[in-house]
């Protein structure tokens, strides 16, 4: 089997719409497939940021006239930093303070390993072009971790390029919409805080909700490549990779990002995620591998397969594809309207999870399917209570007869 979702053959143009479908995720979290020098930038269009199922924040909501039963916070999933984000650095000018001409030339999309390739040419202002060829996946395998693999070539010169790693950008907003609801985007704040550990490690936490999230980045090996240089820059710390860049020839850097499950601040203190692993022996291709054979899995039991018409039948594979990166596999989460591509619909979960995606998963991966239905029993006496408050009366249950 081998097919691709190409970006030249997608009728959609805005960079909005392109990073929601080429979004990557695992049912743990999802990051759009944004400009990669965008992070808060009002200079570069689009929504760059990583979701994570079941991280959310609460926004009290104000009626005119109140009644008993009506929810009195919204609940909406929180934008966390770009694992994609990096800052280059040519001839002392800095991508996130000067603006930096950035053309996409490719973005591909390899449905059957959960590869985003994507290719970039960027012009500094002095007028130097490096290529960047980007490579991304969110793994299957260990569904905390997402890959990144940076390769950099100069087109129009021969000279030193910086490429910086860190996390300075969280508090990326989507601006809402007030006339559609799958755009609309609370002000949320996050409270963020380095801990002690052998690799950059940020503890991110909900100002109502109280829920906390770590996120650590560390560099992987490449034979033959300079070694990213951990350091401190504006107060935080950042993987520095300087490449001594001649046309013709590509240098790349390697990271990975070990994204943790979010728990109750109590919880977090007292029983810390710790997100040190060991990934010494590991390089991007051997984590790939392992998430791809994942994917071999998953087309082995779950691919349609349709004769006459290629269009349709890459588009099929594309929508089996996001149902199983938005899927919640942990009896926690199930599958927000709108995956994990974005905050469209605040992260909500509905019954359109059981009606419309639930039978995919009870014939092609039923132990998904179980902790898909495992997270709505569990909020079953909440159910119950809720329905009182709305003055719903409680009924006898009908006896089916057997037969």
């Amino acid at each position: 089997m081998s097919f691709k979702f190409i970006y030249s053959s997608c009728p959609l143009k805005k960079a909005t719409a392109i990073e929601t479908v080429y979004a990557l995720g695992n049912g743990h979290f999802g990051v759009r497939s944004s400009n990669p020098l965008q992070g808060d930038n009002p200079d570069y269009p689009g929504q760059p940021g990583l979701f994570i199922n079941g991280f959310y924040d609460l926004t009290a909501i104000h009626y005119g006239e109140d009644y008993p039963g009506y929810p009195q916070n919204s609940q909406t999933i929180c934008q966390l930093p770009d694992p994609r984000f990096m800052v280059l650095e040519i001839d002392g000018l800095r991508s996130d303070e000067e603006t930096f001409k950035i053309r996409l030339v490719d973005k591909n999309l390899n449905l059957k390993t959960g590869l985003l390739l994507e290719i970039f040419e960027i012009t500094s202002p002095t007028d130097k072009t490096v290529r960047l060829t980007m490579q991304s996946f969110a793994s299957q395998d260990d569904r905390r971790l997402f890959g990144v693999s940076y390769s950099l070539s100069a087109l129009n010169f021969a000279g030193s390029v910086k490429l910086n790693k860190q996390h300075r950008y969280t508090q990326q907003q989507i601006p809402e919409h007030v006339t559609d609801i799958r755009n609309v985007q609370r002000q949320s704040q996050l409270t963020i805080t380095y801990q002690e550990a052998d690799h950059p490690t940020l503890q991110m936490i909900t100002r109502k909700s109280q829920l906390a999230v770590t996120l650590q980045l560390q560099p992987l090996n490449v034979d033959g490549q300079p070694i990213p240089k951990l350091t401190t820059q504006d107060q935080l710390p950042t993987y520095v990779t300087e490449f001594n860049l001649v046309p013709g020839i590509a240098q790349h850097a390697d990271f990975v990002y070990s994204i943790g499950y979010p728990h109750p601040i109590v919880v977090a203190n007292s029983e810390p995620d710790t997100q040190d692993q060991t990934l010494a022996t590991e390089t991007f291709t051997t984590l790939l591998n392992k998430s791809a054979s994942k994917w071999s899995t998953f087309w082995d039991n779950s691919d349609v397969e349709l004769a006459g018409d290629a269009k349709l039948a890459k588009s099929i594979r594309f929508n089996l594809f996001h149902l199983n990166q938005a899927a919640g596999r942990d009896g926690m989460t199930s599958i927000p309207a709108k995956g994990l591509t974005g905050s469209g619909y605040e992260g909500h979960y509905f019954w359109d999870a059981e009606m419309f995606m639930l039978p995919f998963f009870i014939f092609t991966q039923p132990d998904t399917a179980r902790q898909i239905l495992s997270y709505r029993y569990s909020k079953l006496l909440q159910a119950q209570k809720r329905a009182r408050a709305m003055n719903v009366k409680k009924r006898r249950a009908v006896p089916v007869a057997h037969h």
